[in-house]
């Protein structure tokens, strides 16, 4: 599913910072980690018509995100989507301490970025974590193409913007399935503050085949149950019959 989803996306390069909780999770599932987030975004964000005249900005307020992350040792790359834009990921990682790397994948434009994190882990269940970035993020917003001929209007037409951002931000993971992550970011261009708030879920190949390979013992094992019930319902239908019989002898 996530192959279709990387085929069908990656027609923009507007990008923010990919969640930190999946990257560092990644090392703790052998070969392959898969990720799935919501990002909710806030504070001063470009959703006005004040720039110019001819620049209408309407920077997206929440973004989706899907990766897979394959991993030997301390290095894990990965690749996946943020809403529309196709991105990379690859780095260090390691139960404490973990520095990555990403950057959109598009023939015009980049979003990219470095981030340090570090992570704690609290008893059995719990892990807290730390990072610090800094980042080329990207907003969308619309030119208006002027049109030529009389009362024709003028067509908008959606456009990247970029800006350079440092932050910082902390994750806390539960039980290694599920993330709650808050950042930071300022901007150093609009000189703007922002922040965001993800939700992620993971899961990996392994548990996928053990989930999968207990769906198929449990169906197997209905199936036998089945089985025995019939045999042993002809069984009970053998027996009266022999019964019925011998009464009438």
């Amino acid at each position: 599913m996530l192959v279709v989803v990387l085929v069908v996306t990656g027609c923009s390069p507007i990008m923010r910072p990919p969640s930190p909780a999946a990257f560092m999770e990644s090392y703790e599932r052998g070969n392959s980690t898969i990720n799935m987030n919501l990002s909710l975004y806030g504070g001063e964000l470009l959703r006005d018509s004040s720039v110019t005249d001819e620049e209408a900005y309407d920077e997206w307020v929440f973004d989706v995100t899907g990766s897979a992350f394959y991993n030997r040792g301390f290095f894990s790359c990965g690749l996946g989507w943020q809403t529309s834009t196709l991105f990379a990921q690859l780095g260090f990682v390691s139960p404490y301490v973990g520095v990555m790397g990403w950057s959109s994948i598009f023939f015009s434009g980049i979003s990219a970025g470095g981030m340090l994190v570090q992570q704690i882990p609290i008893g059995e269940s719990l892990k807290l974590g730390f990072s610090e970035h800094f980042s080329r993020n990207g907003v969308e917003y619309d030119y208006e193409v002027p049109a030529e001929g009389f009362m024709i209007p003028t067509i908008p037409e959606p456009r990247p913007k970029f800006y350079k951002e440092v932050g910082g931000g902390f994750f806390v993971t539960y039980n290694g399935w599920v993330t709650f992550e808050f950042r930071y970011g300022r901007d150093l261009d609009y000189h703007r503050n922002r922040f965001a708030v993800t939700f992620s879920m993971f899961t990996d190949a392994k548990i996928m085949k053990d989930n999968s390979e207990k769906m198929k013992r449990e169906q197997e094992l209905q199936i036998q149950e089945e089985n025995e019930r019939e045999l042993r319902r002809k069984k009970r239908e053998q027996e009266s019959l022999e019964a019925f019989e011998n009464m009438q002898d």
